[in-house]
């Protein structure tokens, strides 16, 4: 199986991945529509079953959330992780 990059650093490594405020969403399941199939359904609530699937930096399944009930790391996150991969860090 070939190794997911983004940008050169290993997709494993990277904490991108939608997790669900259960206190708010309505059960819609519009995030089950995701194309890379992030989604599950386990007892007939949307579970997030394949976090690794998630695209890095895309926001989709929070956007079509009605609710707000699905969150990101914000893009800051990535903005971190591309800054340490340019810099002349030798601890990694």
């Amino acid at each position: 199986m070939k190794e997911e990059k983004w940008f050169g650093i290993n997709r494993k490594t990277i904490d991108w991945f939608p997790t669900i405020d259960y206190d708010i969403c309505n059960g819609c399941m519009i995030c089950l529509e995701c194309n890379h199939d992030v989604f599950g359904k386990e007892d007939d609530k949307p579970v997030v079953c394949n976090k690794d699937n998630c695209i890095v930096g895309c926001t989709a399944c929070a956007i079509v959330c009605s609710e707000g009930a699905i969150k990101l790391p914000p893009k800051e996150y990535l903005r971190r992780i591309a800054r340490h991969r340019n810099s002349s860090c030798s601890c990694c």
